[in-house]
């Protein structure tokens, strides 16, 4: 039986160096659109918006806050720090999203 022959090596270079396999130059695009875009006015920037960083419900200063009811929860808020208030609120609005809740801590953050 002969001896196999091995298969001729292809490296990334001569693949790239196909014309008709080789990436497509990007420059042209980039500097036409560079040319379009010599300015930006500072009005069309978009505007960031802020990444709410969520608690975790143990992180909570009220124990057990999923299982309580908002008429349980509306009460005690009236009692916590304004960082505190924060922590209830950002787990609020990625969890259960009760109106009553936000709606009476916006009010004591507001004071």
């Amino acid at each position: 039986m002969p001896a196999a022959e091995a298969p001729e090596r292809v490296t990334v270079l001569d693949v790239l160096a196909e014309p008709q396999l080789a990436a497509p130059s990007l420059a042209a695009p980039v500097a036409d659109a560079v040319a379009e875009t010599d300015h930006v006015e500072f009005d069309e920037v978009p505007a960031l918006t802020a990444i709410e960083v969520v608690p975790a419900a143990d992180d909570l200063p009220i124990t057990d806050y999923d299982s309580l009811a908002a008429s349980q929860v509306v009460p005690r808020l009236a009692t916590m720090s304004p960082g505190d208030l924060e922590l209830v609120g950002a787990y609020e609005r990625s969890h259960r999203n009760r109106q009553t809740i936000l709606h009476r801590v916006a009010q004591l953050l507001s004071q």
